[in-house]
């Protein structure tokens, strides 16, 4: 019994390998069309939620925005159906055939970065997705970096990682566990996000029966994210 839990202290003392592999992600881009006055006053409408401790140095509203603002819920639809346009892998069922992933928006909030504020490297797992939308900026304000993102024409010397200028209607859909970080806004006028974490909506406690009807529940689910509630 002594030497195997000797066995065991050293395996669980032992720290694990680390391997570098050659491997790419994606980071989609698309320009979409939402209420961006709506959003704006919706965020400052939830206002600063001091007590959340975050990565984001700015003002940053509750976690759960697209379950109390429309706004945002139309905005949690618009990044779950560019995920799913961008799947990172297929599913099957048993019998090999095709078999939709269903998402669910976890988290979403509104960021508004003033002068000199900005958000430390920081990464979304346990997500699948996260999401961000641009609500107001200029091509001047802080871009959005990705810390372990280099440019093609900088392999093999690894130069300096991808940035992405904001601009106003500009929806950025990448995998959650990508680490990035926002650099001190410089302008006078505001920056406004928001941002999100999508994740599947497997129902775990039915094994092998997700399958199209689980997607129909996501809907369902979606659904009521918008008709369900009373809004102010």
């Amino acid at each position: 019994m002594g030497s195997a839990l000797k066995r065991l202290s050293e395996s669980i003392k032992k720290p694990a390998s680390l391997y570098s592999f050659k491997i790419t992600f994606p980071v989609i881009e698309e320009m979409v069309t939402l209420d961006n006055d709506r959003l704006e006053n919706d965020i400052r409408d939830a206002g600063h939620a001091k007590f959340i401790y975050t990565a984001a140095e700015c003002f940053r509203t509750r976690w759960d925005m697209h379950l109390v603002y429309p706004s945002f819920a139309e905005a949690a639809e618009t990044a779950i159906d560019i995920a799913r346009r961008h799947s990172l892998s297929k599913l099957t069922t048993q019998d090999g055939e095709p078999d939709p992933i269903p998402w669910r928006v976890k988290e979403s909030w509104g960021l508004i970065y003033g002068k000199g504020e900005q958000g430390r490297i920081h990464a979304h797992w346990p997500a699948t997705w996260a999401y961000t939308y641009c609500i107001y900026a200029c091509d001047k304000c802080a871009p959005l970096i990705f810390d372990q993102m280099i440019q093609p024409e900088h392999v093999p010397s690894y130069g300096t990682p991808i940035q992405f200028k904001p601009k106003t209607g500009q929806m950025l859909i990448f995998p959650a566990w990508l680490n990035h970080h926002v650099e001190k806004q410089e302008c006078d006028h505001d920056r406004i996000k928001l941002a999100g974490n999508i994740d599947t909506n497997f129902d775990f406690d039915k094994p092998w029966q997700h399958d199209t009807h689980m997607l129909d529940k996501a809907y369902v689910d979606r659904k009521e994210w918008t008709t369900g509630l009373e809004f102010p």
